[in-house]
Order: C-alpha cells, then structure tokens, then sequence
C-alpha cells in the first residue's frame, strides 16, 4: 500500500520524504562522537576551501546539519528531473526516497565528504545530457555537461572518469559528431585551465594538490563492514538482479528518451562500481551508485505486479536500511 502512495505525485509524499529523510540521519545528527566533516589530509583545491571553512570542531554539529540538507536536496533533485522530463513512466517521490536511504547505509559517510559536495554538479551535469536528447543542437548541452564535470573534480578527482559517461552515451545512441566530443573535452578543459590560471596569478605557481588517479585493486577496506552493512549490500544486490531481470521486458518497450536515460545510469553506475574496484575511492562512492539504483528500484517496485508480494520485499528492504542507520552496531562482530 506504502507503494502505490509512494508513486503518486502528491505533497504528502514530500512530507514522508523529509520525514524518512530525518529517521535515516538521526544517529549521525545525535552521536557527538562521529565527526560531521571528512579533512583530507590532501584535499582538492576547492574542498580544502570547504575544510578551511567548517574544518573546527566547534562547528561539527553545523556541518553535519549541512551533509543532511545537501542529501535531502540531492534527492529532491533526482525526483525534480525524472519528474520533469518524464523518466520512468510516473512521477513521484520514490527515487528520491530510496536515494536517501540507500546513502544512509554507511554512517561513517554521513558528513560533509568530497563525493557529496561532487554529486551536486554530477547530477546536473545528468540533467543537461537529458536535455541534450530533445535539443537539434547539442553542443551547449555536452559542453555545460562536461564543465559542471570539472567543477565536481575540483571537489573530488575521481569525478574526472564520468566524463567516460557522456562519450560513451553518444555513441550507444547514435552515430556522434566530431564537434560533440571536442565540445565535452572544451568543457572540462576550461574548468581546469580558469582555475590554475587564476591560481598562478595569485600565488606565481600552480597547484595540482589532491589530484590523483591511482589504480590499486585492493580489498582490505572491505574489512571493515559491520553485519548490518553487510547485510545491506547483499539484500540490495538480489534486488538489483532480480529487478533487472524482472524489467527486461518492461525495458524493450519503453520510450525511446526512457532507454536512453536508463543506458546512460547504467553505465554510472559501472563507473561507480569502477571507481570502488580499482581507485582510491571507497564507499563514499555510495552517493553516486545511490543514483541509478534508486532509479532502477523504482520502476521495479512500481511495476512489478504481485501486490503482496512486492510490499514484503519493500518493507525487509526499508527495515534493513532504517535497522543499519538508526543502530549500526547492533550485528556488529
């Protein structure tokens, strides 16, 4: 029943957005103990701006405030452009929702990070290459695209390799022009090239600090997961299989802007996934796989037709997030 509320496009589902909003940061926003900022010791040019700003102890409750609105309005935004350009064949809060909850699995994240602040750009970078399928002319779209791209990598580097998404997506859809690509390689550049122009005329050097792009395939951080967490990622990765293959078929007749949409948070996702695998990145990457699986969660819950059925995998799905957040030692070994 929580379901088919949730589907529709109702002002009470932005209320229970706030509220599960408030439930899912709750533990982080009361435990004094768990800091509200992450200070790199070698952080990017603009997000050491950030540290300079909020880095004080005295201000660890703020920030915390601060990593909780930007999460609520992250997924206010998912909802704002599936809504908007029709995404899913139904507008409503859910993705939102399940976004907000999704990136509440990790409560070591749940503070101001790099990968929070890079996912605002991120998103509307997304929202330009949707609005870049409707549009004769594109150039401006890939462009602005690409440059909101850079402004996310000068908050957190590894946010350079979604620039991989806009090519590819080009390609997967049609034939591309040649000016397309050298626009979405403009626009990066640009970003880069005003910031250490200014940088070197105000210090008489250039700073490349925190830039790095290392590929180590390593395990050892996954040690640290808790039960809960554990438990988390396993429930979400049956979903995600099983959802897929619930919705190939609904997928093949979807319109044509739906599939596109829907190839291109496929391959987000994998560059989430790749930047988890073989980058100094770890699970702070949360916040952006968060995206398409909300998205792809979505049209499965809302689609799939066995009513009771679909409510019990909801209900374990919601308990195991909420369980995890609001007492993440409770399974811990």
């Amino acid at each position: 029943m929580l379901i088919r509320t949730l589907k529709k496009y109702q002002p009470i589902n932005f209320v229970l957005l706030i509220a599960i909003s408030i439930l899912a940061w709750l533990n982080p926003l009361l435990n004094s103990e768990l800091k509200g900022i992450y200070i790199d010791p070698d952080p990017m040019p603009l997000y050491s701006f950030v540290v300079y700003l909020l880095g004080s102890a005295k201000f660890n409750f703020l920030c915390k405030i601060i990593a909780f609105v930007f999460v609520m309005l992250q997924g206010i935004i998912i909802n704002g452009i599936l809504n908007q350009y029709n995404l899913l064949g139904f507008r409503g809060y859910m993705p939102g929702i399940l976004y907000i909850i999704l990136s509440s699995a990790f409560i070591e994240f749940q503070q101001i990070h790099p990968m929070l602040i890079s996912a605002f750009f991120l998103l509307f970078a997304w929202e330009r290459v949707v609005r870049a399928y409707e549009k004769e002319n594109t150039f401006e779209a890939y462009f602005n695209a690409s440059f909101l791209i850079g402004l996310a990598s000068l908050f957190y580097p590894n946010s350079i390799y979604f620039l991989i998404i806009i090519f590819l997506s080009i390609g997967l859809n049609r034939a591309g022009h040649s000016r397309e690509f050298a626009m979405i390689l403009a626009g990066f550049i640009t970003v880069w090239y005003f910031y250490l122009s200014i940088y070197y005329l105000l210090t008489n050097s250039l700073n490349f600090s925190g830039v790095d792009f290392r590929l180590s395939f390593s395990f050892p951080r996954y040690h640290d997961l808790v039960l809960s967490q554990i438990i988390v990622l396993a429930y979400t990765a049956f979903l995600l299989i099983y959802a897929t293959i619930m919705l190939v078929g609904y997928i093949s007749n979807l319109k044509i802007p739906m599939r596109r949409n829907l190839k291109f948070l496929f391959l987000w996702f994998w560059i989430g996934i790749f930047l988890l695998l073989f980058t100094d990145s770890s699970f702070e990457i949360i916040y952006i796989c968060a995206i398409p699986i909300a998205t792809l969660l979505s049209m499965f819950f809302v689609n799939f037709k066995k009513g009771w059925v679909i409510e019990i995998i909801w209900v374990l799905f919601i308990m195991c997030i909420i369980l995890n957040a609001a007492f993440p030692n409770l399974l811990k070994v």
